[in-house]
Protein backbone atom coordinates (compact mmCIF):
# COMPACT_ATOMS: atom_id res chain seq x y z
CA UNK A 1 0.00 0.00 0.00
CA UNK A 2 2.96 2.85 0.72
CA UNK A 3 3.32 2.69 -3.48
CA UNK A 4 -0.55 4.16 -3.75
CA UNK A 5 -1.04 7.44 -4.74
CA UNK A 6 -2.33 9.67 -2.54
CA UNK A 7 -4.51 12.02 -3.73
CA UNK A 8 -6.03 15.10 -2.01
CA UNK A 9 -9.49 15.03 -0.35
CA UNK A 10 -10.67 17.98 -2.53
CA UNK A 11 -9.85 15.61 -5.77
CA UNK A 12 -12.84 13.36 -5.09
CA UNK A 13 -14.80 14.88 -7.97
CA UNK A 14 -12.38 15.22 -10.38
CA UNK A 15 -11.63 11.63 -10.00
CA UNK A 16 -15.23 11.00 -10.27
CA UNK A 17 -15.53 13.06 -13.74
CA UNK A 18 -12.14 10.47 -14.81
CA UNK A 19 -14.00 7.66 -14.20
CA UNK A 20 -17.20 8.80 -15.61
CA UNK A 21 -15.39 9.38 -19.31
CA UNK A 22 -13.40 6.29 -19.06
CA UNK A 23 -16.50 4.29 -18.64
CA UNK A 24 -18.65 6.49 -21.53
CA UNK A 25 -15.98 5.64 -23.57
CA UNK A 26 -15.80 1.64 -22.99
CA UNK A 27 -12.49 1.74 -21.75
CA UNK A 28 -11.98 -0.08 -18.55
CA UNK A 29 -8.29 -0.12 -18.10
CA UNK A 30 -8.36 2.73 -15.58
CA UNK A 31 -4.67 4.05 -14.26
CA UNK A 32 -5.30 6.59 -11.56
CA UNK A 33 -1.79 6.61 -11.01
CA UNK A 34 -1.32 8.32 -14.81
CA UNK A 35 -3.98 11.14 -13.71
CA UNK A 36 -2.93 14.70 -13.06
CA UNK A 37 -5.04 16.60 -10.89
CA UNK A 38 -3.89 19.97 -11.60
CA UNK A 39 -4.42 19.12 -15.25
CA UNK A 40 -7.71 18.19 -14.36
CA UNK A 41 -8.63 21.12 -12.52
CA UNK A 42 -7.45 23.18 -15.65
CA UNK A 43 -9.51 21.72 -18.14
CA UNK A 44 -12.52 21.23 -16.60
CA UNK A 45 -12.33 25.12 -15.68
CA UNK A 46 -11.92 25.78 -19.22
CA UNK A 47 -14.87 23.76 -20.07
CA UNK A 48 -17.48 25.34 -17.72
CA UNK A 49 -15.48 28.76 -19.06
CA UNK A 50 -16.54 28.15 -22.81
CA UNK A 51 -20.18 27.00 -21.78
CA UNK A 52 -20.67 29.62 -19.63
CA UNK A 53 -19.14 32.01 -22.23
CA UNK A 54 -21.56 30.13 -24.85
CA UNK A 55 -24.48 30.61 -22.74
CA UNK A 56 -23.66 34.49 -22.05
CA UNK A 57 -23.37 34.32 -26.43
CA UNK A 58 -26.29 33.35 -27.35
CA UNK A 59 -28.31 34.18 -24.07
CA UNK A 60 -28.88 30.56 -23.72
CA UNK A 61 -30.91 29.98 -20.18
CA UNK A 62 -30.88 26.86 -19.04
CA UNK A 63 -33.64 25.03 -18.08
CA UNK A 64 -32.59 25.32 -14.17
CA UNK A 65 -32.21 28.82 -14.28
CA UNK A 66 -35.42 28.94 -16.16
CA UNK A 67 -37.24 27.25 -13.63
CA UNK A 68 -35.84 29.96 -11.29
CA UNK A 69 -36.91 33.20 -13.37
CA UNK A 70 -40.21 31.55 -14.03
CA UNK A 71 -39.62 29.64 -17.19
CA UNK A 72 -39.14 32.54 -19.32
CA UNK A 73 -35.91 32.32 -21.00
CA UNK A 74 -35.24 33.44 -24.98
CA UNK A 75 -33.22 29.63 -25.93
CA UNK A 76 -32.88 27.20 -23.52
CA UNK A 77 -29.65 24.70 -23.26
CA UNK A 78 -30.45 21.24 -22.00
CA UNK A 79 -27.99 20.42 -19.06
Amino acid sequence: MEKTPRKSIMDCGLYTCVFAEYVCRGDMNISMSSVNAENLRLRFGALLWEYGKMKIDTESVSEDEASKQGGQSNQRVKE
